[in-house]
């Protein structure tokens, strides 16, 4: 199913709305509900939509045996990244979980010896969606000058069309879950910011990277 067809009727009672939501907000950490949605999915599912993923699926397969390629990351990379990303924060700043539980959760061993990495890695994937969110919001929402210059404007995250901008270019679930989601986004917008022209400047050096080895 393409981002079109998912958010073209933002608001909509689409039947896969939620089956779509909880797959950007659960994945594999809380695999009961996720499974029990799959199997809800599939019982409404369309012919068209099962073929659809049985050939994803089918390519999916392909490309792990063959052991992924190399190079400079692919879309499906950025892909994965971005729902790592949003699962980190969501339990973060949603569930409150600390930065080892949500390490442990991932399936990642945590000493007192690898703390301080673990936490700085988990911190760049909320970065990495910062940078996502301060890419995502026009320049319309955000305080032009005065005191609160780049804050976001006062109510505006109750604002449906930029609901919709979020839930289209990073994935947020404004539609089934708007309070949580604008949790997530008042705690990372004060380093969005940052967080861009971090991306941006660690991209440009790649680029330099890459040219000089041709």
């Amino acid at each position: 199913m393409s981002e079109a067809s998912s958010t073209s009727a933002f608001g909509a009672n689409d039947v896969h709305d939620h089956f779509r939501d909880l797959c950007v907000i659960y994945g594999d950490f809380h695999r009961a509900v996720f499974l029990e949605q799959i199997l809800h999915f599939v019982a409404f599912a369309r012919k068209q939509e099962l073929d659809e993923i049985r050939k994803v699926v089918q390519e999916r397969a392909k490309g792990l045996r063959a052991g992924g390629k190399r190079g400079r990351p692919s879309a499906q990379d950025d892909e994965e990244l971005s729902y790592q990303a949003r699962r980190v924060a969501w339990q973060h700043h949603v569930e409150g979980m600390t930065w080892r539980q949500i390490a442990e959760a991932a399936g990642i061993r945590v000493t007192s010896q690898n703390i301080k990495q673990v936490t700085r890695t988990l911190q760049r994937r909320e970065d990495y969606l910062a940078a996502k969110i301060s890419h995502a919001v026009p320049p319309s929402y955000v305080v032009q000058d005065g005191e609160k210059q780049g804050d976001l404007k006062p109510g505006i995250l109750d604002h449906k069309p930029l609901q919709q901008i979020l839930w289209s270019r990073v994935a947020l679930p404004f539609r089934t879950h708007p309070d949580e989601c604008k949790k997530i986004v008042r705690a990372l917008w004060p380093r969005a910011s940052e967080a861009a022209f971090r991306e941006l400047d660690l991209r440009f050096a790649n680029t330099q990277r890459r040219n000089r080895r041709s």
